[in-house]
């Protein structure tokens, strides 16, 4: 009841907010999912009302404590500007911090610390890159950006830092993509898994098919932290396999064996039998065999290269 409740709470003050009602489309959205940038610029009503929203909330409260933080003593006014809104030929964007003295762009990220190895995205270079873009078209200089990394699940600790020189080529690379969507007549395919991603967190997954949907013909290349995700996934299915083998030569090095070791570890073995159901003793009774269907379940393959 409670849970349910604070959810609720949560997702209507979010809705609240000037940000979540903006119906442009921002910096954050650049170098994403093209079928979602489409379906934004082009104003499709959302028709995912089941589109998880929690991580993305506790996204803004992290923004919101950096930024109250700042504001609880005067200081930060003479250097820094919080939450500055920037426009130009109609894209808008709100930057987190900019930099008077050091003329540097500052972003806020938060995610989790098993997405560490993702930070920072080619989106999120891009987006800081714009960030510094559309302060310079408002008469700020940029020489410098920023993305400071909060993990929810971590420390003070597992802070981390990137930074980079204004690069005006690289932030126009960026405009560049906006506009070749923006120029597209009809949506693209979208470029998320609709089984997880789309259909857990676009809004528009139903006017948009998802990529399960349309994934016909050859697969896509992947690029950046989906080759990171892959990487990572075939390093720690070499890293089981190993410890797979080693647990099965131990083992067989302990059979016969029992007793204590120094160190307080106890070997011993004992017998245990499983009980299964006779298929054919119930087929010859009944007929058949009753099936009950589960609920599917993904299979991921992934094939080399090796680690």
């Amino acid at each position: 009841m409670y849970a349910g409740m604070m959810i609720d709470a949560l997702v209507s003050a979010d809705n609240a907010r000037p940000r979540t009602q903006q119906e442009r489309i921002g910096p954050s959205a650049i170098g994403g999912c093209r079928a979602k940038a489409w379906h934004t610029i082009h104003g499709t009503a959302p028709t995912n009302t089941n589109a998880l929203r929690l991580p993305a909330i506790l996204g803004t409260a992290i923004h919101t404590a950096i930024e109250a933080g700042f504001k609880a003593d005067p200081w930060w006014e003479d250097r820094y500007e919080l939450e500055v809104e920037v426009e130009h030929n109609g894209l808008v964007g709100h930057v987190d911090c900019y930099d008077r003295e050091r003329l540097a762009v500052v972003d806020w990220k938060s995610t989790t610390l098993k997405n560490a190895s993702y930070f920072p995205s080619a989106q999120q270079r891009w987006q800081v890159q714009v960030y510094g873009w559309l302060c310079e078209q408002s008469g700020r200089p940029v020489e410098t950006v920023h993305l400071v990394c909060v993990f929810r699940d971590g420390t003070e600790l597992d802070v981390v830092e990137w930074s980079a020189p204004y690069d005006r080529a690289e932030a126009e690379k960026a405009l560049s993509w906006l506009e070749e969507v923006e120029s597209m007549e009809e949506a693209p395919a979208p470029e998320k898994d609709a089984v997880s991603f789309c259909r857990n967190y676009c809004e528009f997954f139903g006017a948009c098919p998802g990529k399960a949907a349309v994934a016909q013909g050859e697969p896509d290349i992947l690029f950046d932290e989906d080759v990171a995700a892959v990487r990572d996934y075939l390093q720690a299915k070499a890293d089981a396999d190993d410890a797979d083998a080693r647990v099965k030569q131990a083992r067989e090095r302990l059979v016969g064996l029992a007793g204590w070791t120094p160190d307080g570890a106890v070997v011993s073995w004992s017998e245990r039998a499983q009980s299964t159901v006779d298929r054919d003793a119930v087929k010859a009774a009944m007929g058949e065999v009753p099936m009950k269907a589960g609920k599917p379940s993904l299979v991921l393959t992934v094939k080399g290269p090796k680690p």
